[in-house]
């Protein structure tokens, strides 16, 4: 697992001619962890990165080629030493990244924060860089693909918040809305664009990153970056992936900006918001949604924070039972529509007591209650109706009162087809049957057994709860 190599580092501006590096490796191998004699994070973030990375990879729908190796310098100025095309400009570090097998990040001053939170932050949003260049083929908008690397990298907690860099670079954005010092969208999409004034670019784009997140969703966002690299320009990947022109969506941003300057910022709709709002949508009965939610923060959350990614766990199989139960009671609701009244009463009662802590659980309840009481009301009928047929004869006295019931339970339920199918028994069952009585009959019942068994209607749109409205009625 360790090994001590000897390595001769590229001349630094305040370092020697050779640095000592203690080699760590990822339980997968995929990943080379070299860092300085006495650094205690670099084994805890060779244990941490394949998780990393397989969250990552979730999200973009592939790995990346390894061996890669992660070098830690010692400090920023070693670190700029070894990378002379890294630009330093104040507390920004700007270059052009691209896909590589190297990772190259350093160890922050404590004022930074945790020095192991720092470093991990670092090495995740260097290795997101890496995931879209791969994706992109190094052709999405430099300014787009910054603010996409720290949106995934910069994960604050919900105890702990954004980290402070992103505290900082808020402030610096906003001075530059204050000062009318903005960039256009124009301007951070062309090439080199990674060097403009990266004090206030980087953290628009992060800015512009939440935005597009919070308005097209991020699984838009991922799109983007793969019609990047098909696209004739930046504006063209835009239009295919949002369906709405760059322009128009630079004026959104603008009218958007100052409540995220205002507070805004310090929320994040994957990691802290991401769960909340799976858990809000799924109380108001979106399952569909809060499960393509909670998927997309599960693979940041795994092996990242194990608590909340149990969390996300619990909500997802709530979501996947919403859904289930969801299509239950659709199924319910058009077998009673259809007139398969025990179809439809066995499966709103597979329904019933399920946990309705929820509201939406709460109205399923009820709407499944509902059902399997029409289609109680449904299934009588149809026994009454068989028993006026074939139970005591055409003339009886319980031939006429079972007809009567099959023609009030099916008027009920507003089945008109089946009722006047009871009414040819129930005015037949009181007198002397001719010829005609019994070809009133017969075809009466063959009228009822067609249209139980095949009967069709449009319900697009109808939900369970819509069953205490809905009627059907003659073709």
């Amino acid at each position: 697992m360790f090994a001590v190599l000897a390595l001769t580092a590229a001349s630094s501006r305040t370092a020697g001619a050779q640095q000592i590096w203690i080699e760590s490796r990822s339980p997968s191998d995929r990943f080379v962890v070299l860092s300085s004699a006495g650094d205690t994070d670099a084994a805890a973030l060779a244990g941490a990165i394949d998780g990393m990375h397989d969250g990552l990879s979730a999200l973009f729908g592939g790995r990346l080629p390894g061996p890669i190796t992660v070098k830690i310098h010692p400090s920023r100025e070693v670190y700029l030493g070894a990378n002379p095309l890294v630009a330093r400009v104040g507390e920004a570090d700007a270059t052009i990244r691209r896909a590589r097998r190297a990772i190259d990040v350093y160890r922050r001053p404590a004022e930074a924060g945790p020095a192991a939170a720092a470093l991990e932050r670092d090495v995740r949003y260097a290795m997101a860089h890496l995931f879209i260049a791969r994706k992109s083929g190094g052709r999405m908008a430099p300014g787009m693909q910054e603010g996409l690397a720290r949106y995934l990298a910069d994960r604050p907690s919900a105890e702990e918040g954004p980290g402070q860099g992103v505290v900082s670079g808020v402030a610096r954005l906003r001075d530059a809305w204050r000062d009318g010092g903005l960039k256009g969208w124009d301007e951070l999409s062309a090439p080199g664009a990674a060097y403009l004034d990266p004090e206030v670019a980087q953290p628009q784009s992060l800015s512009i990153i939440h935005f597009l997140v919070e308005v097209k969703g991020l699984g838009a966002v991922l799109d983007l970056v793969g019609v990047s690299a098909v696209s004739e320009g930046w504006r063209d990947a835009f239009d295919a992936a949002f369906s709405r022109s760059p322009s128009a969506l630079e004026a959104a941003w603008l009218q958007w900006l100052p409540g995220y300057l205002g507070g805004g910022w310090q929320h994040h709709e994957l990691y802290v918001d991401g769960v909340d709002r799976a858990e809000q949508l799924i109380r108001s009965g979106r399952y569909e949604a809060a499960r393509d939610r909670i998927i997309a923060t599960m693979a940041l959350l795994e092996g990242q924070d194990p608590g909340a990614a149990a969390r996300a766990k619990s909500l997802l199989d709530r979501a996947e039972q919403g859904l289930v139960d969801s299509e239950a009671l659709l199924s319910a609701n058009q077998a009673l529509e259809d007139g398969r009244y025990e179809t439809a009463e066995s499966l709103a009662g597979s329904l019933l007591g399920r946990d309705s802590e929820s509201e939406s659980a709460g109205r399923a309840q009820e709407a499944a209650q509902e059902i399997a009481r029409r289609a109680r009301i449904g299934r009588e009928s149809e026994e009454a109706l068989e028993g006026a047929l074939v139970g005591s004869g055409w003339r009886s006295p319980i031939a006429r009162r079972e007809a009567s019931r099959a023609v009030n339970g099916f008027s009920l339920l507003g089945d008109e087809i089946s009722a006047e199918s009871a009414r040819n028994v129930y005015g037949s069952s009181g007198s002397a049957l001719g010829p005609l009585g019994f070809l009133l009959i017969a075809a009466g019942c063959a009228v009822m057994a067609r249209n139980v068994h095949q009967r069709r209607f449009d319900h697009s749109g109808v939900s369970g709860r819509d069953v205490l409205s809905t009627e059907r009625r003659r073709p």
